[in-house]
């Protein structure tokens, strides 16, 4: 519940981009923890340049660290040694899944408009060429 939470305040919360590069940071993260035992993986220092611009200053990353496990121990987010490899990787999936749909969303809007723009285009050229054959055809009975 507080993994769907998080992502849901990751996905509409931000830009694409910012989105991104968060999505992109927390998956290295869980990756690490899921495909090392080492315990150098299960620690993040809060004062970490990259941590700070992409996850910390984020809307709903943090939530998202926290819902899986990582808990703020002052100066670092630490994944107890307890945590589930497989639930890790699912968190890492959800986010993955969840940033796939957000951007295939945007792509899909952004067609739309730019469709809409043509059509209402098409429009008014069509109107313009009807409104210069008038003016033509008022010309040629006078």
């Amino acid at each position: 519940m507080a993994l769907a939470a998080g992502i849901e305040i990751l996905m509409t919360k931000n830009s694409l981009e910012a989105a991104r590069r968060s999505v992109d940071i927390m998956s290295e993260y869980l990756t690490n923890v899921v495909d090392s035992d080492e315990e150098k993986f299960r620690k993040i220092r809060k004062q970490n340049a990259i941590f700070q611009q992409n996850v910390a200053s984020v809307p709903g990353a943090v939530l998202v660290l926290e819902a899986v496990g990582f808990k703020d121990t002052g100066d670092f987010f630490e994944l107890s040694k307890d945590a589930q490899k497989e639930t890790l990787r699912q968190a890492r999936d959800s986010l993955a899944a969840a940033f796939e749909a957000r951007e295939k969303k945007e792509q899909e809007e952004a067609r739309a408009a730019m469709e809409k723009r043509m059509r209402e285009q098409r429009e008014k050229d069509a109107e313009k060429k009807r409104l210069l054959q008038q003016i033509a055809g008022d010309n040629a009975c006078r």
